[in-house]
């Protein structure tokens, strides 16, 4: 399904990227599901949201059907950046 998502994004379908953010949030909010604000989930979100929507239209992704793994690795590595900020803001005080 993600895959058929990219694919209309090509197109520029407006109602395929409310899917993907849809989807996006549901994912990160899963991953994110102990952090204490709403905020983190919809920040993460959305700069997911971005980065894949302009990945999908600038070509980048030679195969759509490994588009899932992409979204996953996107997330992870924004949600160990903000971890990596949190621990370094605390060390600080």
């Amino acid at each position: 399904p993600l895959a058929a998502i990219a694919r209309r994004i090509q197109g520029f379908d407006k109602s395929a990227e409310a899917e993907l953010y849809s989807t996006l949030l549901r994912g990160v909010s899963f991953w994110l599901r102990h952090s204490p604000t709403t905020e983190d989930k919809l920040e993460i979100t959305h700069d997911a949201f971005i980065v894949c929507v302009e990945a999908i239209r600038q070509n980048k992704i030679l195969d759509l059907e490994r588009f899932p793994g992409f979204i996953v690795t996107v997330v992870r590595r924004m949600i160990q950046k903000r971890r990596r900020k949190t621990i370094q803001s605390a060390r600080l005080f």
